[in-house]
């Protein structure tokens, strides 16, 4: 009696090459899938390099940044109280000191965008904002003469950081208390006379 079928081993064989097949497809898809996603990985490792990357400066021209950032913030919080008092002028001897600090806290408030009018949301030129731009100065500047092996920095490195802790607190009180501008101003003032006399440069 003659049998019909595959020859030993032909089902066997044949399996092994659909097999065989298969893992060649799928090696060939995964390649394709992490040649694919690899440049957004490279890209994105590239844009985060990029982000902490900080710019160096030598002591010299981390003071000079000092120096521009003290000038532009002295004036616009002189103009800025003196806005604030001609405003307030008429309910200041009606209003109690908290109403005061209030006002006062929502003008800073508005200058940042923050307030009820959004005219200005996406500027960075607010009280916030240059504040925030003078203490990276104060700091980086006094990191850059810390480290220096001049006599000249250090002599800056040590007034910085004896009267650096004083500005940065008066910097945050001055957000929230009316009357403590004047101290800061007065701390600020001291600060650029003595930049002045040690040699700082600013294009301001």
């Amino acid at each position: 009696m003659k049998l019909f079928g595959r020859r030993p081993g032909t089902q066997d064989s044949s399996r092994k090459g659909n097999r065989a097949s298969r893992d060649a497809h799928h090696d060939t898809h995964s390649s394709r899938r992490s040649s694919d996603k690899q440049p957004r990985r490279d890209s994105v490792d590239e844009r985060s390099r990029q982000v902490v990357r900080i710019p160096r400066k030598s002591p010299q021209e981390a003071i000079d940044s000092l120096h521009a950032s003290l000038i532009d913030f002295f004036e616009y919080v002189t103009h800025f109280r003196d806005e604030f008092d001609r405003d307030v002028s008429l309910v200041k001897q009606y209003a109690n000191p908290k109403d005061m600090e209030s006002l006062w806290v929502s003008k800073i408030d508005e200058s940042d965008g923050r307030g009820r009018d959004h005219s200005n949301a996406a500027s960075n030129t607010g009280y916030r904002s240059r504040r925030t731009l003078l203490k990276r100065c104060l700091h980086l500047a006094t990191m850059m003469t810390v480290t220096s092996k001049s006599d000249k920095d250090a002599v800056l490195a040590h007034k910085l950081h004896g009267m650096g802790k004083g500005i940065m607190k008066l910097l945050h009180d001055a957000a929230h208390d009316h009357s403590s501008v004047r101290h800061l101003l007065t701390e600020l003032e001291m600060l650029l006379v003595f930049l002045d006399r040690n040699g700082a440069r600013t294009s301001i």
